[in-house]
């Protein structure tokens, strides 16, 4: 039994946790991915008061948060960040008006796992949002 648990341990260690190739994890930004979209989210968010949650939870200021990264790198998902203009077209089509929110795709298609209130709860809170992610994606994709 030891000898089980040290092998597997071992296991991880050098080849890493696997991650779920079934699931895939989209989490939308409220914002286009390019130069001039970037600026325009600037504008908005200091000038008028726009916020995007997703952005919130996986961005300081002025660069993707260390802690992020890091959850990512642990994760057991494959989780994607993408931007409104960055989705493939299935995903387009089904979060369209939506953003931000957090998709989760197995075999079955699309369903959502977080909407923008839902984000909003999580006050920017990396750790709060991996926290819940875990709970319903298991609960919302295992359906």
């Amino acid at each position: 039994m030891y000898v089980l648990f040290v092998l597997q341990l071992l296991s991880l260690l050098l080849f890493g946790m696997s991650k779920n190739n079934i699931i895939t994890i989209y989490c939308v930004y409220n914002a286009e991915g390019s130069i001039i979209g970037e600026l325009r989210y600037l504008i908005l968010k200091y000038f008028y008061g726009f916020k995007c949650s997703m952005c919130e939870i996986t961005h300081t200021n002025f660069s993707e948060k260390e802690e992020w990264k890091n959850k990512i790198s642990q994760s057991s998902y494959t989780i994607k960040s993408v931007h409104l203009d960055e989705q493939p077209e299935d995903l387009y089509q089904f979060s369209n008006g939506k953003a931000p929110c957090v998709v989760g795709k197995n075999k079955k298609g699309f369903k959502f796992i977080f909407t923008n209130d839902e984000l909003n709860s999580f006050r920017g809170d990396v750790h709060q949002f991996f926290k819940k992610l875990d709970m319903k994606a298991k609960l919302v994709l295992s359906n």
